[in-house]
């Protein structure tokens, strides 16, 4: 049997945990721990409604500028390619075409890391790489 705590926000299992279990904790099936375990696990939140049932419900909190500033860190990491020398050479009989687009992109990231951006940000979409060939 599932049990859910609120004062502890955790789950609880009679298997695992034995006597162990908060005297708030209430008893739920587990198709019940499995549906509440993947809305925490997508942003959510676990509360008890206006009947004293428990609910999934939405959570809205202020996204740090920390956060924000890994998102933007990690997007910038995935375009890294797109500003070397050995893809933007217009040169080679191979190049991207569109290495503004990705400047662009990535100045947009940069400003955000430096600027501590928190709450909620509009991303933009990153660009698709267009390729030039030279014969």
């Amino acid at each position: 049997m599932f049990y859910y705590s609120k004062s502890t926000s955790g789950f609880y299992c009679d298997e695992v945990h034995g006597q162990n279990i908060p005297v708030d904790a209430v008893e739920i099936s587990n198709t019940e721990y499995n549906d509440f375990y993947n809305a925490l696990n997508s942003g959510k939140g676990i509360d008890f409604d206006v009947n004293g049932k428990l609910c999934v419900v939405d959570v809205s909190r202020e996204i740090t500028s920390e956060e924000n500033s890994a998102i933007a860190s990690q997007k910038l990491a995935m375009t890294d390619w797109a500003v070397n020398a050995d893809v933007t050479d217009s040169t080679l009989s191979v190049f991207l075409a569109n290495k503004d687009e990705y400047i662009q992109y990535r100045l947009f990231l940069r400003a955000l890391i430096a600027n501590k951006v928190s709450g909620q940000v509009e991303w933009p979409d990153s660009p698709k790489a267009v390729w030039s060939v030279q014969e």
